[in-house]
Formats: structure tokens, C-alpha cells, sequence
């Protein structure tokens, strides 16, 4: 084979392998949504509660809910709470078709001492969002648990938008 045939073979070789993206190729992907939000107890801020958040393995998966969550954090005096996104590195990265971040679950826990020191980790939010976007909840444990049929959601909490209203 001479050398500009083999060239051109090399430059069409890797042309197919960068549009079919099965090269490796880093990425880092969200695992969970950058996550604001309050929790009251019939309107009143709970102070101190042990939160949790993590990626939700599969539709209503509640075994061993948080046990391994990535996120936990701390309600401040208003009650309020902030998780940052979880990411991890892809090597690779699909060009064409659906972002990995897209319509992905997730679950919001609240935790409670358990035996031996440990925490026990009880289902309070889940649902699925595009992990790109900033997602705002306000929960209250005094409310009874809620399953929306539209939304694929269903816990104590309720997504709001920045003005505290409940998005239609």
C-alpha cells in the first residue's frame, strides 16, 4: 500500500470512529441535579435534619434507599438546604442521540439515628429532571405522601419556582 493511500485509509478510519464516538473520549456527567430547597414540619423550619441525595437506580428502587448517596447535608436554621451536582467521569460520550444527563432519577432522603450509630435513611422526594438544570423543593413533613401520575414524582415535596410558587 503506498503512503498516501494508507493516509487517507487512516484519516477515513479515525473520520468513522469520531462520528460512530467510539473513541474514548473524558467526560464528566452528572450524577444528580445542583439541588436547593427547604423543609418545614407543618410550615415550620426544621433545623439540623440529616439529608441525603442520590442517583435512583430504577423506577421506584427503594431498597437500601441513600444508603450509598454521594450528597448529604445539613438544614441551616431557615431550614433550608443546598446540594451541589454529583458527577462522575465517562470515558465515553455519545455525539448523536439522547445526553446522558437527560430525564434522569433521583432520590431526596431525610435521615434518623439508627442502631449502633449508624443512620437510617428514609424516602422523602423522588423523581426524574434533566441533571443540568437547578431543581427548587420545598418539602414539608407534615403533608401527606403524593404521587403524580404526570410527573413521575411522588414524596413530600414539591418542585418550585424562584418567586416559591408551585409550577403548573
Amino acid at each position: 500500500m503506498s503512503r498516501p493511500v494508507l493516509l487517507s485509509f487512516s484519516l477515513q478510519l479515525i473520520a468513522t470512529l469520531l462520528l460512530a464516538s467510539c473513541l474514548p473520549i473524558p467526560n464528566h456527567v452528572r450524577d444528580t441535579p445542583r439541588l436547593h430547597g427547604q423543609l418545614l414540619a407543618g410550615g415550620v423550619p426544621i433545623v439540623g435534619a440529616k439529608l441525603a441525595l442520590e442517583p435512583r437506580p430504577g423506577l421506584h428502587d427503594t431498597v437500601a434507599v441513600c444508603s450509598n448517596a454521594p450528597i448529604t447535608m445539613q438544614t441551616d436554621s431557615t431550614g433550608a438546604f443546598v446540594a451541589q451536582p454529583h458527577q462522575h467521569l465517562e470515558l465515553i460520550m455519545s455525539f448523536i442521540g439522547e445526553a446522558p444527563e437527560w430525564h434522569r432519577p433521583w432520590h431526596l432522603c431525610r435521615g434518623s439515628p439508627g442502631p449502633d450509630r449508624s443512620r437510617k435513611w428514609t424516602l422523602m422526594y423522588e423523581t426524574w429532571t434533566n441533571l443540568w438544570d437547578s431543581v427548587r423543593v420545598m418539602c414539608d413533613t407534615t403533608d401527606s405522601w403524593r404521587e403524580s401520575s404526570s410527573s413521575n414524582d411522588r414524596g413530600l415535596c414539591h418542585e418550585v419556582v424562584d418567586d416559591g410558587t408551585v409550577p403548573k
